[in-house]
């Protein structure tokens, strides 16, 4: 196991960074490093931002509301909704739980049913298909 020996470094854009010492490694970072915030300038706005992503606003209504270019809103939605998918477990630990879950069978696209009467437009299906 390796130390690390940390020292502050100054900062840049209002953020503080942080310089490695140990083994002469001298790499710098700060708290957003490796983050989906990484890089992103405007840090004033980003949480306006994130609030209209909560309430679903399209692009266009969303930059003109925080005061962004189009295109900024549309590289930062695509940043924070990739965020996500980058930070999941590798590995589940523990107990795990799982309910069984019925999915209906489709036929969409065959033109004979021998499994069961066809159902009209917007019905629902009666009883589950665990075969």
């Amino acid at each position: 196991m390796t130390v690390r020996r940390l020292k502050s470094g100054g900062g840049s854009a209002g953020i503080q960074r942080y310089k490695c010492t140990s083994d002469n490694c001298g790499k710098t970072f700060n708290a957003l490093t490796g983050t989906a915030l990484s890089g992103l300038r405007n840090k004033e706005k980003w949480f306006d931002y994130l609030l209209c992503m909560l309430d679903s606003l399209p692009l266009r209504k969303a930059a003109k509301r925080v005061n962004v270019d189009l295109t900024t809103a549309f590289r930062w939605r695509h940043r924070f909704l990739q965020a996500p998918t980058k930070s999941q477990a590798k590995k589940v630990m523990g107990i795990v739980e799982a309910d069984e879950t019925f999915f209906l069978e489709s036929f969409k696209g065959k033109r004979t049913i021998e499994k069961r009467k066809t159902r009209k437009r917007g019905g629902e299906g009666k009883k589950s298909n665990s075969n």
